[in-house]
């Protein structure tokens, strides 16, 4: 199944405000119309396809019933997103993001930035370095 490129832009406009308030103002997350993230900072570039859910995340039949099935393609959009970004900016040797608490690498999960702490704590997505 497709992805929607209206929930995958909207999840990285978020990651890219994050970037951009922790990182680079220079920094940019786009998702052309192919499904393409690209990623820059600075002159760094990455690029990763996004076309289709990650169905075996999702393997329980209760995430695509009715009631659960739109917030499951959200959840899913917003991991793809952020597992590719912080991806990219690892393979440049960059380590984001970072708790601004506790000073140790976040997670990810269903549009949320994971902390372990302690205490444990999460952050939206969009609202890193507010």
């Amino acid at each position: 199944m497709k992805r929607d490129l209206a929930r995958l832009r909207l999840v990285a406009g978020l990651v890219a405000r994050d970037l951009d308030r922790t990182q680079a103002p220079s920094s940019a997350v786009h998702i052309g119309d192919g499904y393409v993230l690209t990623v820059r900072l600075g002159a760094n570039e990455a690029s990763a396809l996004l076309g289709a859910v990650a169905e075996d995340n999702w393997p329980d039949e209760v995430w695509w019933s009715d009631p659960y099935r739109e917030g499951t393609l959200d959840a899913d959009a917003a991991e793809a997103v952020m597992d590719e970004v912080v991806d990219a900016l690892l393979s440049w040797g960059i380590s984001w993001p970072t708790c601004p608490e506790h000073g140790v690498p976040l997670g990810n999960c269903s549009g949320v930035w994971t902390c372990d702490g302690p205490p444990a704590h999460h952050i939206v997505v969009g609202s890193l370095g507010q």
